[in-house]
């Protein structure tokens, strides 16, 4: 009976242990592939923050930002303040605080160019002084007014994720109206689609939801941009201007 009870005992505590460390094992795995697409995240957000090159190249070479609008660059830039703000009170989250202190820096930078070649400056500045005060807004309300400040600052970077992801939609109605899609840069949208699947696949991870919400949403948005820009990639007057040579 004793020797029953004691293999029954063994056999109990063996299945407990293989049952921890195969827990174990699918923890240490997540944690494993979360830290991996951090680092393809961080990659492939570096090579997007510079897709907008040639984009400036251009307006400094013309002198003039023509029809291109400063707001996806306003978005980004408030959004990567806002990660990098999440990042400081939030443990765990170094992958999130390298690159979007490096994402700050550059879309800065863009906004002065943008802004000092402005067609529409007044507007520009303007857009410039509400992300100021966006921030200001949005970090007090998580600070001074919230019970769980981390919680409170990654549902406002949640919305604010979307907004940028949604942004370039923002010259919609002009490509529809002229049928070109030359106001929306294409290395951008593209950059921003393979950023947002990389980035959801690090929140689904980590389990953190302040990053995959967005970033689902950034995958459709993304998709969406690239579309548009597809079914017009080639302005109407191009697209009459072969049409009378075909037919002479």
């Amino acid at each position: 009976m004793e020797a029953a009870v004691t293999a029954s005992t063994v056999a109990t505590v063996a299945n407990s242990t293989l049952s921890a460390a195969t827990a174990g094992s699918s923890i240490m795995s997540a944690g494993s592939i979360a830290a991996i697409l951090g680092s393809i995240g961080s990659v492939v957000s570096f090579c997007q923050f510079f897709t907008a090159v040639p984009t400036f190249v251009g307006i400094v070479r013309k002198r003039t930002t023509e029809n291109l609008s400063s707001l996806p660059y306003c978005a980004s830039a408030l959004l990567s303040i806002m990660w990098v703000s999440y990042a400081l009170i939030t443990p765990g989250r170094n992958s999130i605080l390298f690159i979007n202190s490096l994402s700050s820096c550059v879309f800065v930078t863009y906004m002065l160019v943008f802004l000092r070649y402005a067609v529409q400056k007044r507007t520009t500045v303007l857009y410039y002084l509400g992300l100021v005060v966006c921030y200001l807004l949005i970090m007090y309300c998580s600070l001074f007014l919230s019970h769980d400040p981390s919680a409170t600052l990654g549902t406002f970077c949640v919305f604010v994720n979307i907004l940028m992801y949604a942004s370039p939609l923002a010259v919609l109605k002009t490509i529809i109206e002229t049928k070109d899609s030359s106001c929306m840069p294409p290395l951008y949208s593209l950059g921003g689609w393979l950023a947002a699947m990389v980035w959801f696949g690090y929140g689904f991870f980590t389990g953190d939801m302040h990053i995959m919400i967005p970033n689902a949403a950034g995958v459709v948005l993304g998709a969406i941009q690239m579309i548009i820009w597809f079914i017009y990639r080639v302005p109407k007057d191009q697209k009459k201007n072969r049409r009378v040579r075909i037919v002479s």
